[in-house]
């Protein structure tokens, strides 16, 4: 038995309860749906201004996501900057950024504690490698080269090699693109790896770089479009599903020591 719980946006206040709900031992155990409309949660419109002179009209200290830890914003924009004190008013967007990033925490939390981490996510990466646990040697894959399209290999070699273990992917769209074909091999092994596809419809990490060189717009060439990787993934027989919520992807990742067969998870973090 289980109790359902629906949360309606994926603004702050729903982050906030979320956060909650995760942290507490409940009985009977609580199934959370969290609908954010598509959107990465967590920033909401309140925090999702670009200027750092839209300010928060609350002090730092007293800012944070959970009701039992009102010093956790303040420690993460001390961690970016060491001259931030308790009582300043930062910018929106700072705490924007902290949302995000509590929200993927509590996000992979949901691994298995023995499993094998496959990260070919330019842009997600390095996100997650602040959050996921590492309770093994040889926990988490990853290159320290520039090329792309390695990661679905990796993880069906993974998953060959360690067949007891729980094999979770984590692949950027463009990434994904690359290596394709090797949800072939997967799904002709027969490995019982999780494929998460962050797909942001953008090679991100390009036009990020785009911008930074003082370029205007959009770059050339970056744009991916609407891609459907169920439709891919089925295409060379591996099975599929979309992620429609945080706390959906969060299960599923959860459940990954149990699959018998490849499956992949199409994350879709825009419209």
């Amino acid at each position: 038995m289980f109790r359902r719980i629906a949360i309606i946006g994926g603004g702050a206040a729903s982050a906030s309860l979320l956060g909650e709900l995760l942290d507490r031992p409940l009985s009977p155990p609580l199934q959370v749906a969290w609908y954010t409309g598509g959107k990465p949660p967590g920033r909401g419109v309140a925090y999702a201004t670009s200027s750092a002179r839209h300010l928060l009209n609350v002090r730092a200290a007293s800012m944070g996501l959970y009701s039992g830890q009102p010093g956790s914003f303040l420690e993460f924009a001390q961690q970016r900057c060491q001259e931030v004190g308790g009582k300043d008013f930062l910018p929106r967007r700072l705490y924007g950024d902290y949302l995000v990033e509590e929200i993927a925490h509590a996000v992979a939390r949901g691994l298995p504690s023995d499993a094998v981490v496959v990260e070919e996510a330019i842009t997600v990466g390095l996100l997650l490698r602040r959050f996921v646990r590492l309770d093994r040697p040889g926990s988490y894959t990853h290159t320290v080269g520039g090329g792309l399209g390695w990661g679905i290999g990796a993880a069906v070699g993974r998953a060959l090699a360690e067949p007891g273990r729980p094999v979770v992917a984590v692949l950027g769209d463009g990434c994904t693109l690359f290596g394709l074909q090797g949800l072939w091999s997967a799904a002709r092994q027969n490995v019982p790896v999780l494929f998460v596809v962050m797909s942001n419809g953008v090679y991100q990490t390009v036009q990020d770089t785009y911008g930074a060189m003082g370029n205007q717009g959009v770059c050339p060439g970056t744009e991916l479009g609407p891609l459907d990787f169920t439709q891919a993934a089925r295409f060379f027989g591996v099975d599929a599903v979309r992620a429609d919520s945080a706390d959906h992807l969060r299960e599923l990742v959860a459940g990954a020591g149990e699959l018998t067969r490849p499956l992949l998870v199409d994350v879709p973090l825009r419209q």
